[in-house]
């Protein structure tokens, strides 16, 4: 059983980071500092000032991965009742997640400066 995601994972964020994405479109957060094991949060950063940025790492729903992509669909693939496309243009990528396709599309988006 697939264990939905929630937002980026802490190398996807990483990605999205070294192509430029602004890390204020983010609306989550990795928590590696108060966590045993790093857990996603809501972004509420801008209301906790004392705990260092270093011990977080940005994370965006997909939500705000959706934002950042202009004039897109996102549909279940019929063909695959576990899967879903996202159309950009003529673009589709095809994923088990929404996360996961809404993270490479943007990844394309950046690499054909689309985006």
């Amino acid at each position: 059983m697939m264990k939905n995601k929630i937002c980026t994972s802490q190398e996807q964020s990483q990605k999205l980071i070294e192509l430029g994405i602004d890390v204020n479109t983010a609306d989550m957060f990795w928590d590696t500092l108060f966590a045993k094991k790093p857990e996603a949060q809501v972004d509420n950063h801008h209301l906790i000032d004392e705990i260092d940025d270093e011990h977080r790492v940005p994370a965006w729903s997909l939500s705000a991965l959706l934002k950042l992509i202009p004039k897109f669909s996102l549909e279940k693939d019929i063909s695959n009742n576990a899967g879903y496309q996202l159309h950009y243009n003529y673009n589709t990528i095809y994923y088990d997640d929404p996360i996961d396709a809404a993270f490479e599309m943007i990844c394309w988006l950046k690499e054909y400066k689309k985006l």
